[in-house]
């Protein structure tokens, strides 16, 4: 098990942002309990310091920053995640996208939403693609693709 996280109100947005994430959001506090913690307050931006065993986001238009995850849930629609490190990614949203900027790489991606982008700075082991519209990017590469959506894009 991780060490609990607290997030702390940001400064800004920061460098995320999807196409449809409102320009402006309400920082949030929240707190990560017994390793999990739920972001589901609308148009609000959360930059969570720590590690967290897993985060869900299930509003919309939210904006995250975050150091260290196990598991990150995409539920709501239009949010915007930038994390250092995560091992599995589940975006079931819509218009989601998902920056990963350590080197470690994510063991696996799924993907059952439409129009998501998932980008690492590392391999990607495993993409699993149900939805459509969707990329799946890694400046190393992907071992492992399952796309069964329509125009779906991966690269390299």
């Amino acid at each position: 098990m991780l060490a609990g996280c607290v997030i702390f109100v940001p400064t800004g947005p920061g460098e995320i942002s999807s196409g449809d994430a409102p320009q402006s959001t309400t920082p949030v506090d929240a707190v990560c309990r017994n390793g999990e913690v739920e972001l589901d307050q609308s148009e609000s931006s959360y930059d969570l310091a720590g590690t967290c065993d897993l985060i869900v986001v299930s509003g919309n238009d939210i904006l995250v920053v975050a150091n260290e995850v196990e598991r990150i849930e995409l539920r709501g629609d239009r949010a915007s995640v930038k994390v250092d490190r995560v091992d599995s990614v589940l975006v079931s949203g819509n218009d989601n996208s998902v920056e990963i900027a350590g080197l470690d790489g994510l063991d696996a991606v799924e993907i059952t939403g439409d129009r998501a982008a998932v980008r690492a700075t590392g391999v990607i082991d495993s993409a699993i693609v149900n939805g459509d519209e969707n990329t799946v990017e890694s400046e190393v590469g992907i071992e492992t693709i399952a796309d069964s959506g329509e125009r779906n894009s991966f690269a390299p």
